[in-house]
């Protein structure tokens, strides 16, 4: 029987292990007993016989793949696809497959096979070896320096692919290049395989793999494939140093010419990789300058707001890039600022939200961009926004925004004073304050009423935050290990137990028992400095002022007494607090 009869008679009996014995024993022979080229159909036997698992292992059983890298090969296109094809159907999911491959040298041949072929874009050959190296690859985490040669030999055809596309577009060749999309979903498939390879970073960085790349993004119409390159691509430059490489290579102008012509999905995956790239610090500066097209264009969409996911790119990028006082008083000197204060509205989507508000939080940590962030109205907009943040119960964004407001009103008495008095806010922010579960909340809502009360210098204030039930979230806080968080507290604390006669309510609410045994605890504190100890002695002094017994009791009861001797014996505080303790 000849090989096409041996074919027909496995494709008739494919469970039959004697067909498949005799076509294997036929292949075997030939390959042993000829010095002529291999021929292309006999290959395609052997690969269309290794897409089931009897096939795969009667091959692996025998020397046919090691026949086939030490025979002669033709240079026909066909031999190759064939070729592809046979080793991808020995390696899916068969370590024994890619171990024989590897041994059998199929991979280094191919390398410098394939140059010698005729250029074609549309030749199968493009299409089935990046399939063939994706199977090889697979749970096979250390390949990447086997595979290296002929991925790069795959990268260049790519490159070059594009490079035809692009001289095409000249007027002296009227042809039009056509893109073969099976061939770039083919080879977009392999490069995504790679997520916990060892060696990924330094295989993307090879230049033919990252000019690949680019040239598919360039190139491609298929959202499928431009889907699996953006999500690569995302993948690798959460690495700084890949990062740096692929913008080197153009990235950012490309995805800025393509996100005008791609569909909404890969638009997003677009600008989700632009603020990822400003979140470096080594990159940002090559990305967003007066000269750059980035610059340019996260203005526009400032200006004209194509989406909100343009606009909270947009606010992302620029919220990376406030992290200097020169860079925030650069972002001021724009039109910029008064857009963002503006995008402060319950009607904006939380993501724009959450990106606007971190942009003014890092624009309110520069103290001298305050006064201007005042003169935009930035207190009150956020203010509106919290009173409806507390009727809900998503609170996604607002402890940045319960952060900006303290940051910005911080020193500004008038800014303090006007939210203090204002009873319906304060309840406000108290009410999420007491959300206990989500502890970010619970701390920057405090820090704020803390930082209200001490900036506003106004009794009324004072009053009105002790009525909104304050007094619990301030002696919370006095749990924390954070000295300034400490001393934000008692200075607060201090201020309302100073008044005489007490507020009623403060003096409910006061835990005494437990304020002791902080305090105890904050002077007995190694890296805490002593003002911040100081300022627990100077409460525990103006609450004994108060005369009342059982606050006293519970401060005797608590070794008070002696810990502020063992601290400070000789200030006149601490003698007079001797005195009433006794």
């Amino acid at each position: 029987m000849d090989l096409s009869e041996l074919v027909t008679a496995c494709e008739s009996s494919p469970t039959s292990p004697s067909s498949l014995v005799a076509l294997l024993t036929f292949c075997e022979d030939t390959l042993s007993n000829t010095n002529s080229p291999i021929s292309p159909l006999l290959v395609k036997a052997l690969a269309d016989t290794a897409r089931n698992q009897l096939g795969r292992e009667k091959i692996l059983d025998g020397n046919l793949v090691q026949h086939i890298c030490s025979g002669p090969w033709s240079g026909d296109s066909s031999l190759v696809v064939e070729l592809c094809r046979l080793g991808g159907n020995l390696c899916y999911d068969c370590p024994l497959g890619r171990e024989t491959v590897t041994q059998a040298g199929l991979l280094g041949k191919l390398s410098t096979f394939l140059p010698s072929l005729a250029a074609d874009s549309q030749s199968k050959v493009w299409t089935v070896l990046p399939a063939f190296l994706h199977n090889y690859c697979a749970d096979n985490l250390q390949c990447l320096n086997i595979v290296q040669q002929l991925a790069e030999v795959t990268a260049v055809h790519f490159v070059n692919n594009e490079e035809a596309m692009d001289s095409s577009n000249t007027d002296d060749v009227r042809e039009v290049t056509e893109v073969n999309e099976s061939a770039l979903e083919s080879y977009a498939s392999f490069l995504a395989g790679f997520s916990d390879h060892e060696g990924k970073q330094q295989f993307f960085s090879l230049p033919l793999l990252v000019k690949s790349v680019h040239s598919l993004l360039s190139i491609s119409t298929s959202e499928e494939t431009l889907n699996t390159l953006l999500e690569l691509v995302q993948d690798l430059c959460d690495d700084e140093a890949l990062g740096n490489v692929y913008v080197e290579h153009g990235l950012v102008t490309l995805l800025l010419t393509k996100i005008d012509l791609w569909p909404s999905d890969l638009v997003s995956s677009s600008l989700d990789l632009l603020a990822l790239l400003s979140s470096h610090s080594s990159i940002l500066p090559r990305i967003l300058n007066p000269s750059s097209p980035l610059h340019t264009a996260v203005t526009a969409w400032f200006t004209s707001q194509p989406s909100p996911h343009h606009t909270a790119t947009a606010a992302l990028i620029y919220g990376n890039f406030c992290t200097t006082d020169a860079s925030c008083l650069q972002l001021l000197s724009t039109t910029i600022p008064p857009v963002l204060v503006t995008l402060l509205s319950p009607s904006s989507p939380h993501k724009l939200l959450h990106a606007v508000i971190g942009c003014l939080r890092n624009l309110s940590v520069c103290q001298a961009a305050r006064e201007q962030l005042l003169g935009l109205f930035l207190p009150e907009a956020s203010c509106q926004l919290l009173m409806h943040l507390s009727t809900g119960s998503d609170h996604t964004v607002t402890p940045k925004l319960l952060s900006t407001v303290r940051l910005v009103t911080q020193g500004d008495q008038t800014s303090c004073a006007r939210i203090g008095r204002d009873l319906n806010l304060v309840q406000g922010i108290v009410k999420i304050g007491q959300h206990s579960l989500v502890p970010a909340l619970n701390i920057e809502a405090t820090r704020l009423l803390s930082s209200i009360i001490r900036y506003s210098k106004d009794n009324t204030v004072v009053e009105n935050t002790i009525a909104a039930d304050v007094t619990p979230l301030l002696l919370g806080l006095l749990n924390s290990p954070h000295p300034q968080l400490l001393n934000e507290m008692l200075v607060v604390l201090n201020l309302a137990a100073a008044n005489r006669p007490p507020n009623a309510k403060l003096v409910e609410q006061i835990d005494s028992e437990f304020l002791a045994s902080k305090i105890v605890d904050i002077i007995k504190m190694e890296d805490c400095p002593k003002e911040i100890k100081s300022n627990a002695v100077t409460l525990v002094n103006n609450i004994l002022e108060w005369n009342m017994t059982e606050m006293k009791d519970n401060f005797v009861n608590s070794n008070l007494k002696d810990t502020i001797f063992n601290f400070d014996s000789e200030s006149e505080l601490s003698k007079n607090i001797s005195r009433l303790l006794c």
